[in-house]
This record gives structure tokens, sequence and C-alpha cells, in this order.
């Protein structure tokens, strides 16, 4: 369950990276 809940952070935390970046990344 830790172990869930860190990848879901890590999982989240990259997509906030991406979502931040401008560019063709997201598409």
């Amino acid at each position: 369950m830790y172990v869930h809940l860190k990848w879901l952070r890590s999982y989240i935390k990259l997509i906030l990276t991406v979502s931040a970046w401008p560019g063709p990344i997201k598409s």
C-alpha cells in the first residue's frame, strides 16, 4: 500500500511537470 502511494505520488508529480512544459510534449 505504501509503495502504491509512493508510486502514485511520483506519477502525479510527473504529470504536473509535463503539463507545466510548453510545447508539443503534451500532444
